[in-house]
């Protein structure tokens, strides 16, 4: 059945519309169990826990091995899936948590304590930008537990709501920089941040500049849209940073799945997909030549 509905996109979204959207536990065999919502968070179940995970948790997996009880920055952290794998899988010592979405905020907590993690997770209803303040957030409540900063979606209705010809869904959420929250000493240092932020990757960059040239961290980032990806990449080289990324469309050479990235890669990154996610590094040593896909347990 399941497999029908991934081939019949319309009929899927119906579906899923009916679905409702019940707080569940389920069970992933390499952390235990993980509180999601049926509907909103049904990649979980419908595809498989990391089904859209795999580059990023294979990244994570490799620089967790350059430092001993690192500490990790989950910027965007949803409802705590690579909090729960950085900590329990990949033996990071601490983890700073990220997420301004009220609801996946709780689930966050939930799914902190259902993994007996809260004295190695600090966690903040934050969304990290370039500036301070008071930011609207366009929210998915329907379809994919997502959310983005208006500045990014120029107020549009999230997708989720979108394809259900829904209105926009909006919350007021505190924006911090990550430089504000390490002068105020609020948070420590890291040596490893992950991006996922729905297209304000950017923002996130630009209002971390003084932590990048200080701690010279490893960043795993996730990108939307060609225009992000490129504009990302080039804050990265005029950083002094070495990247690497899962190429495809333009950027793919042969079969080739991950490859290191250069200037002149900027421009040739066209389509949505060519490159979804970006590894970097002070150091091109720190990056790995070949990349094999992580695989998790079946859950």
């Amino acid at each position: 059945m399941i497999d029908f509905l991934r081939r019949n996109p319309r009929l899927e979204r119906f579906v899923l519309r009916c679905i409702p959207d019940l707080p569940v536990n389920i069970q992933i065999d390499e952390i235990g169990a993980f509180r999601i919502h049926l509907r909103r968070n049904r990649a979980f179940w419908l595809r498989g826990p990391l089904s859209h995970e795999r580059y990023l948790m294979s990244a994570l997996a490799h620089f967790t091995t350059l430092y001993e009880e690192c500490t990790m920055y989950d910027v965007g952290a949803n409802i705590g899936l690579y909090t729960r794998f950085a900590l329990q899988r990949f033996e990071v010592g601490e983890v700073i948590s990220f997420e301004p979405m009220q609801d996946n905020f709780a689930q966050l907590q939930t799914n902190i304590r259902l993994g007996g993690l809260e004295e190695r997770v600090k966690s903040y209803p934050y969304a990290i930008a370039d500036e301070n303040g008071t930011l609207d957030l366009q929210i998915d409540d329907m379809q994919s537990g997502t959310a983005a900063l208006n500045r990014v979606t120029n107020g549009e209705a999230s997708e989720g709501r979108a394809n259900l010809g829904l209105k926009p869904e909006t919350e007021k959420v505190e924006a911090r920089t990550i430089d504000s929250l390490l002068s105020n000493d609020t948070i420590p240092p890291p040596d490893v941040v992950k991006i996922d932020v729905e297209g304000a990757e950017k923002l996130v960059l630009t209002g971390a500049k003084d932590m990048i040239s200080t701690q010279l961290p490893l960043l795993l980032v996730e990108v939307h849209g060609a225009e992000n990806a490129r504009e990302v990449l080039s804050l990265l080289f005029s950083m002094d940073y070495s990247a690497a990324g899962n190429v495809q469309g333009n950027l793919r050479k042969g079969e080739e799945w991950h490859r290191h990235l250069h200037e002149e890669d900027v421009s040739r990154v066209m389509g949505k997909y060519d490159l979804r996610f970006i590894i970097a590094s002070p150091y091109s040593r720190d990056l790995p030549t070949e990349l094999e896909p992580y695989n998790e347990s079946e859950s």
